[in-house]
């Protein structure tokens, strides 16, 4: 079995983390996949010191995210469907809002 990233939303000048998600087989980045089918809402905030798996942390990190924010989609009974990925390029300091990230990111999850 395999991840792959399908749908991307990105800025001018930001890498694009598609094709490097793209065919991953899943016992490679088991934990990182079961976090995302597992967990309804996750932020990790320092990638590099973070327990993701470490095809993950490099994929992420070689395109320049610091942070980044996961929120799964669901279908109506409740199965994992996808999830939703946000990278963040830049480090945060002590004054970020992450309950607004959190809030963000479930308003497009019910707009998906």
């Amino acid at each position: 079995m395999y991840i792959s990233a399908t749908l991307e939303v990105k800025q001018y000048g930001v890498s694009s983390v598609r094709d490097s998600l793209c065919d991953i087989k899943i016992e490679s980045v088991a934990k990182f996949v079961s976090d995302l089918a597992n967990s309804e809402y996750k932020f990790i905030k320092g990638i590099e010191a973070s327990e993701l798996d470490d095809k993950i942390k490099s994929i992420m990190t070689s395109n320049g995210c610091h942070s980044v924010a996961l929120r799964r989609l669901s279908d109506e009974k409740n199965n994992w469907i996808g999830t939703i990925v946000i990278g963040y390029i830049h480090n945060f300091d002590n004054n970020m809002d992450i309950e607004l990230i959190e809030k963000m990111s479930r308003s497009s999850a019910l707009a998906i």
